[in-house]
């Protein structure tokens, strides 16, 4: 009782103390740092782990190349599980030495260019081609692919798809629910380009049985 509780039992009681409590992708995001991290300070106990530890994880994290992202997500949830464990009852916590350490300034931010109009023109001319019209509706909609593969026929109108719903896979199966944030919520133009060539359909656009349901991640 002394020496508290370990890394590894602190991750996994933290992580089930979100469940239910954000929404199942940010579950997701957070067990592959819980994965991570396990792997790096599983057997080390809370109290004994050091800001240099943990520094020392993000350096060599940097060093093999993860993303920004992905390392300032293991240092998040490492910090979130020290911040609830501090104000447990009788904890042996007493400090999080993860408020010292730094994502390394190497890392660089993603960033995403637009695509070539040698790929715009192929995305035209692909309307025709198997899930052509995917990536057709993307390009004219700027649409998430949660968003357009959430799309059904109430959502477009004579001049403008809502965008209310996302989808997302949890163990493959689909599953609706609203935008991350309010202002995912909102209307687009419909083009005259995608006006031209959207089929007459009910119940989801993006479909393998005539628009009942939307597509399991294996089918898309």
């Amino acid at each position: 009782q002394e020496k508290g509780v370990t890394v590894c039992d602190a991750l996994d009681t933290w992580i089930a103390s979100r469940e239910g409590q954000v929404a199942p992708e940010t579950l997701i995001c957070y067990r592959r740092s819980v994965r991570l991290l396990k792997n790096a300070f599983g057997d080390v106990y809370m109290k004994d782990l050091q800001a240099s530890d943990v520094q020392a994880l993000l350096n060599d994290m940097a060093a093999q190349r993860f993303s920004r992202t992905t390392v300032n997500m293991a240092l998040m949830v490492l910090s979130m599980t020290f911040n609830y464990f501090i104000v447990q009852p009788e904890s042996s916590v007493r400090f999080n030495p993860c408020t010292a350490c730094r994502v390394p300034t190497s890392l660089k931010r993603g960033k995403r260019d637009l695509a070539q109009r040698d790929a715009v023109e192929k995305v035209k001319a692909g309307i025709g081609a198997p899930f052509g019209l995917f990536a057709f509706f993307l390009l004219y909609t700027g649409c998430r692919r949660g968003e357009a593969l959430a799309i059904t026929d109430k959502d477009i109108t004579e001049d403008c798809v809502i965008v209310n719903k996302t989808l997302i896979w949890l163990s493959g199966e689909s599953v609706i629910k609203e935008p991350k944030t309010p202002s995912a919520n909102r209307e687009i133009v419909l083009l005259p380009p995608l006006k031209a060539v959207l089929p007459k359909f009910e119940g989801y656009l993006f479909s393998d049985d005539g628009g009942k349901t939307p597509l399991t991640q294996s089918k898309y």
